[in-house]
């Protein structure tokens, strides 16, 4: 990956960053990627796939960490 962009669309309050060796219960998410689209890049006439990633915390009710057992 040469270039990479964020978009954070989120209401949910910032959660504190976890320390490496905090494990997460990532079988309890769900990621989709809904749509794949492209974009012209007319400086280095090429195009640049850019895909929709969908992320839903299912660990989480009501802003509230759930801890699996």
């Amino acid at each position: 990956v040469e270039e990479a962009m964020m978009v954070l669309e989120d209401d949910s309050p910032m959660e504190a960053a976890s320390t490496p060796s905090t494990p997460r219960n990532l079988t309890a998410w769900n990621i989709t990627i809904p749509y794949i689209d492209f974009y012209d890049d007319d400086v280095k006439r090429e195009r640049i796939p850019v895909f929709c990633i969908d992320v839903e915390r299912n660990d989480r009710k009501a802003g509230k960490l759930i801890h699996a057992l």
